[in-house]
C-alpha cells in the first residue's frame, strides 16, 4: 500500500503502451483500459515469511506431498524452503472506504495484525488489436 501511488502512475503510462505482434500488419497487444481493477490482500510482511509456524494443516499437506513423492526425494521441508503461509483473500480496494486516517502499510487497521503488511495490486486484461498509426 505504501507503494500505491506509483504502481497507479505505471499503471496509467502501461493503458497507452502498445507491444508488436505483428507489427507489418499493426497488430498490437493494447490494454482494455476498462478492464482496470485494483485489489488488496493483507499477508506476513516480506521478512517473516519464512518464519511462519508450522500449522497442522501444513503438516497434513507436507505428507501427502511426502507420500507422493519418490522415496530419494527430499521433502520440501527438508530442502529447507520454509513454511508457505495461507493462500491470502483478495478483496476490491475501495478508496472511499480508506479514509480511515491509518497509514498504507496496513498495520493498525481493523483486523490487520502488526506483523502482517497490506498489499495493493491492479490487473489489466490485454488484448490484440490493429493499430491505425
Amino acid at each position: 500500500m505504501r507503494k500505491r501511488d506509483q504502481l497507479d502512475a505505471i499503471i496509467d503510462q502501461a493503458l497507452s503502451w502498445k507491444f508488436p505482434l505483428q507489427p507489418e500488419n499493426s497488430v498490437y497487444l493494447v490494454a482494455e483500459p476498462e478492464s482496470r481493477s485494483a485489489w488488496t490482500w493483507v499477508g506476513a510482511k516480506e521478512g517473516d515469511l519464512m518464519r511462519q509456524p508450522v500449522t497442522e494443516e501444513r503438516r497434513a499437506m507436507d505428507a501427502d506431498i511426502d507420500s507422493d513423492a519418490e522415496s530419494d526425494s527430499d521433502s520440501v521441508a527438508e530442502k529447507g524452503m520454509g513454511v508457505v503461509p495461507k493462500v491470502p483473500v483478495l478483496r476490491a480496494f475501495d478508496a472511499q472506504k480508506r479514509g480511515d486516517g491509518m497509514d498504507d502499510a496496513g498495520a493498525g487497521q481493523d483486523g490487520v495484525e502488526s506483523d502482517t503488511e497490506e498489499f495493493y495490486v491492479v490487473f489489466l486484461t490485454w488484448k490484440r488489436q490493429v493499430v491505425d498509426e
